[in-house]
């Protein structure tokens, strides 16, 4: 599960694992310093990830994917980048 940024530093944009049957957080990564707030720069309030995958490989590790749901602040407006 990806958290949406909302530009403040008490709910920063995370990548988040939750235990499937407890339902408690296991693991919080912090987005790169590219995605956090600043002035001009990071997500939108609400225009955080929007999408999540896992590429599988033959032969070479899995990788996370992820991309935002519009370009970065600091980024041209038709820019989406994608993480992994």
């Amino acid at each position: 599960m990806v958290s949406e940024a909302r530009r403040i530093p008490e709910r920063p944009p995370q990548l988040l694992r939750f235990d499937r049957r407890s339902g408690e957080l296991e693991l919080a990564i912090p987005m790169p310093a590219e995605w956090q707030p600043a002035p001009g720069r990071g997500l939108d309030s609400n225009r955080g990830p929007e999408s999540l995958t896992l590429l599988l490989r033959q032969g070479k590790p899995a990788v996370l994917l992820m991309a935002a749901e519009s370009a970065l602040l600091q980024d041209p407006p038709d820019m989406v980048r994608v993480l992994g």
